[in-house]
C-alpha cells in the first residue's frame, strides 16, 4: 500500500518532530556516490545531519525482511531490503540457548545492524521484559544507538486488550504510535499512528512468501512502511520495532502449523489418557 493513500497535507503536522526538514527530496536523490554494490546492495545516497551508515534511510519509505535463524550457530540474522529488493543492512542477534528455550520472545537482545562494509552503524538494546498484560511494571522496552548516540526508544504501553507500542525519540517524546489487533488474534498487521492516534502513516505486516515471488528470490517474512520524510533516526526506531514485533507477535505459517500440531498432540494426549483411565 502506497503512503501517499494514508497521509493528507493537512496530516503532515500530526507527526511534527520525527521528520526532519534538512533533508528534502531532491537533495535525497540528485546525488549518489557508488557503494559496494556486490551481491545486489544498495548504493550509499549523499545525505548530512544523520550518524554515519543511516545514509540509506533517507530514500526509504519501506523495507522487506528476510529472516534466517541458525540454531547451530545460535544466530537470527535479518537481512533487510528495499522495494527494489537490494540489500540495505543485515541485522544479526546471537542468543544464548539456555535463554531463548526459558523466555523464548521475551528474551532480552542486543542486535547488531551492519551495513554492506560489515560495519556495525546500529544497536537495538532489549533487556528483560514480560509479555503478559498483568505485569505492567515489566513491559517491552528497546533502546536504538547509532554510533553510540540514541536515536530512540520503542516503549510498550499497558493494555489489557490489545498490543501497543509507543516510538519515542532521543528525549523520550512520543512521536509515533503502533497499534495491533485484539490479543490473542492470529496477527499479520499492526498499524503505525500519528502521535495523537488518529492518523494512519504506515504498518508493519507479515508477508505470505508469494506474495512477492516474482520480486524476491527469498521468502520475505514481514515488511515495515512509512512515510518518506522521517528523520532517520525515527525511521531506525521502526526497524527496531518491526523486529520486536515479530519476534513477539508474528509467526510464519511453518511456525503456525508447529503450534496446532503440538495443541492438536496435547488435545489427543490427553483424551487417550482420560479414556485409559
Amino acid at each position: 500500500m502506497s503512503n501517499s493513500g494514508l497521509l493528507s497535507a493537512g496530516s503532515l503536522p500530526s507527526y511534527d518532530g520525527a521528520k526532519i526538514p534538512s533533508l528534502q527530496p531532491n537533495e535525497q536523490h540528485s546525488n549518489t556516490k557508488p557503494s559496494n554494490t556486490e551481491d545486489n546492495w544498495m548504493t550509499l545516497p549523499l545525505a548530512s545531519n544523520c550518524s554515519p551508515g543511516l545514509e540509506y534511510l533517507t530514500q526509504i519509505d519501506k523495507f522487506y525482511v528476510v529472516k534466517n535463524i541458525d540454531r547451530r550457530a545460535s544466530k537470527i540474522t535479518y537481512i533487510i531490503k528495499n522495494g527494489s529488493a537490494q540489500k540495505v543492512y543485515t541485522a544479526v542477534e546471537d542468543y544464548d540457548k539456555c535463554c531463548k528455550i526459558c523466555c523464548n520472545t521475551t528474551r532480552p537482545f542486543d542486535i547488531r545492524v551492519l551495513d554492506s562494509q560489515e560495519r556495525e552503524v546500529l544497536n537495538f538494546h532489549r533487556p528483560l521484559g514480560c509479555q503478559s498484560c498483568w505485569c505492567f511494571c515489566c513491559l517491552q522496552s528497546v533502546e536504538v544507538t547509532a554510533s553510540g548516540v540514541t536515536c530512540g526508544f520503542i516503549e510498550q504501553s499497558w493494555s489489557l486488550f490489545v498490543s501497543k507500542f509507543r516510538i519515542c525519540d532521543a528525549t523520550g517524546k512520543t512521536v509515533l504510535v503502533i497499534k495491533g489487533p485484539y490479543i490473542n488474534q492470529i496477527v499479520t498487521k499492526f498499524q503505525i499512528f500519528s502521535s495523537d492516534g488518529k492518523t494512519e502513516v504506515g504498518n508493519v505486516s507479515a508477508l505470505r512468501a508469494m506474495a512477492l515471488q516474482e520480486q524476491f528470490s527469498d521468502v520475505v517474512h514481514f515488511s515495515a512502511s512509512f512515510p518518506m520524510d522521517l528523520d532517520v533516526n525515527i525511521k531506525s526506531v521502526l526497524m527496531a520495532a518491526s523486529i520486536l514485533i515479530d519476534c513477539l507477535f508474528l509467526k510464519s505459517a511453518q511456525e503456525i502449523r508447529a503450534i496446532h500440531a503440538a495443541q492438536t498432540g496435547f488435545h489427543l494426549g490427553h483424551c487417550l489418557s482420560m479414556c485409559l483411565h
